[in-house]
Parts: structure tokens; C-alpha cells; sequence
């Protein structure tokens, strides 16, 4: 998945059978990722190490799935998901819990939101860096099932204004 913002940080997966399915026209006419839910992931070129401070997807989860995370890292489980929720309570860490969450433009808790079931625009604004390295796992490995249309990372803080237009 080519990395739009010139900085050449792409999503990859050499292994095919870790790779999701490209369907085109699947939303609005647009294509997405499918994630099988067993083992698709895709892996940033480049960690982005401490330095994410505001994530924005367009996505949808599959199903009533336990544990699904849809961004993460091998060594830190900084957006850690609940059972069924966005996040966990308890492992995620205080910069995503702290921070800002966002579903179809409303604040909501993400550790008492369920992951969406319909396509929907998620966003995260930390109080702090955190760290990702993948699309659809991370530490908990519980790979993703279900679709994304698009993913935003920016590694800067970003006014109210700013979520509000990227939405």
C-alpha cells in the first residue's frame, strides 16, 4: 500500500499468503483491504517509532471478532483493544486513553465503543507519541477481519480543527 505522503513509508507484505485481498469497488465505488482475520498484516517500511500522535481510518470490522486490533506493534501494545471494544482499559497505553477518539465525527470512549461494523471513519489523537510498526496486529496478535478504505498517521499534534477537516 503506497505511502501517499512522499516520505516513501509504505505498507508491505512479501509473504502472499499474509497479504490481504484487493477488492475494487467495494465502497462507494472505491476499493479496500480485506483482512481475513487469521493472519493478514501489512508492516510499515519504516517503525514509526514514538512519534504517532494522530491515526484516521476508514474501516470496518467483521463480525463479532474478540480482540481485534487495527494498528499496532511487535513490541508495544499501544493501541491495545478491549475484547470487543477499541481499547482495553488496561493495556492501552495512557497517551490513546488519554487522547481523543472519534467515530463518524462524535467523541466516544473507545474502551466502552465497540470496533465498527460498518464502514466508518475512526479517529485517535494522543497526548503523546506512541509507537506502530503494522496495519491490522501488533503485540496481542489478533489479526484484523474485516475491511479498511483508508489510513492517515500523522507524527505531529493536531488542533480540534484539524481532526475536524481531515474527516
Amino acid at each position: 500500500w503506497q505511502d501517499q505522503s512522499g516520505n516513501g513509508n509504505n505498507l508491505v507484505q512479501a509473504t502472499a499468503s499474509l497479504q490481504p485481498q484487493y477488492l475494487t469497488g467495494a465502497v462507494n465505488g472505491l476499493p479496500v483491504l480485506r483482512f481475513d482475520g487469521a493472519n493478514d498484516n501489512l508492516l510499515f517500511t519504516t517503525r514509526l517509532d514514538s512519534t504517532v500522535r494522530a491515526v484516521f481510518a476508514v474501516l470496518k470490522q467483521s463480525g463479532a471478532q474478540s480482540w481485534r486490533q487495527f494498528i499496532g506493534d511487535l513490541t508495544a501494545d499501544h493501541f491495545s483493544p478491549g475484547s470487543t471494544t477499541l481499547w482495553s482499559s488496561s493495556y492501552a497505553s495512557p497517551s490513546v486513553l488519554n487522547g481523543e477518539t472519534w467515530l463518524n465525527g462524535q467523541p466516544i470512549d473507545g474502551t466502552t465503543t465497540n470496533r465498527p461494523q460498518t464502514m466508518s471513519i475512526l479517529s485517535v489523537l494522543t497526548t503523546g507519541g506512541v509507537t506502530i510498526d503494522r496495519l491490522f496486529s501488533g503485540k496481542s496478535n489478533y489479526p484484523w477481519l474485516g475491511d479498511i478504505a483508508e489510513l492517515i498517521v500523522y507524527t505531529q499534534p493536531l488542533s480540534s480543527n484539524q481532526r475536524k477537516l481531515i474527516e
